[in-house]
C-alpha cells in the first residue's frame, strides 16, 4: 500500500497545528469572587483534632446562648475590621454527633443573622498523624451529608 505524497504534508500541518493549539498560552482564569471575603475561624489546637472542634474564644462548657453571645462579638470584630463577609466553620463527626453540635450552631445562627455566608468545612481527626479522609461508600449518603449534618 502506497500513501499519497500530498497526504502526507496535510497530516503534518494539521499535526503541528493540533500540537500549537495544546502549548499554545491559555486565557487567564477569571472569576466574580468580589461578593466573598472570608474569614476561617478555626480550633486553636487544630481543625483535625480527635474530638469535638471548638472554635477560637469558645469553649465545650458554652451553653446556646454563650456561643450565640461570643460569636455575636467574634463576628462583629471581623465584619468591621476585616469587612469579611464569609466565615468558614469546622466540623467533624464527634462535633455533630454529640450535645455540642446544637451549642455549636450558635456560631451559624449568628453568622446568618450577620448576613454572612457560612461554609461548613469537614475535618476529621488525624490518624497516626495522618488526616484521615471520607471515602464514599453510598452516593445519596455524601448527598445527605452534603445538606444536613448528621447528630
Amino acid at each position: 500500500m502506497r500513501l499519497s505524497r500530498r497526504r502526507g504534508p496535510a497530516r503534518l500541518l494539521i499535526l503541528a497545528l493540533a500540537t500549537a493549539a495544546l502549548v499554545a498560552s491559555p486565557l487567564p482564569a477569571s472569576a466574580a469572587t468580589d461578593g466573598f471575603l472570608g474569614v476561617n475561624w478555626a480550633d486553636a489546637r487544630d481543625n483535625y483534632v480527635d474530638g469535638w472542634v471548638i472554635p477560637s474564644g469558645l469553649t465545650a462548657s458554652d451553653s446556646y446562648a454563650t456561643v450565640r453571645t461570643k460569636a455575636d462579638g467574634i463576628l462583629t470584630g471581623f465584619q468591621q475590621k476585616i469587612g469579611a463577609n464569609t466565615v468558614r466553620l469546622p466540623i467533624n463527626p464527634k462535633s455533630v454527633n454529640s450535645d455540642w453540635w446544637p451549642r455549636y450552631k450558635g456560631t451559624v445562627d449568628s453568622a446568618l443573622d450577620h448576613g454572612m455566608k457560612v461554609i461548613l468545612s469537614y475535618w476529621e481527626a488525624n490518624k497516626d498523624g495522618v488526616p484521615r479522609g471520607r471515602v464514599i461508600v453510598s452516593g445519596t449518603g455524601y448527598n445527605d451529608d452534603l445538606t444536613t449534618p448528621h447528630g
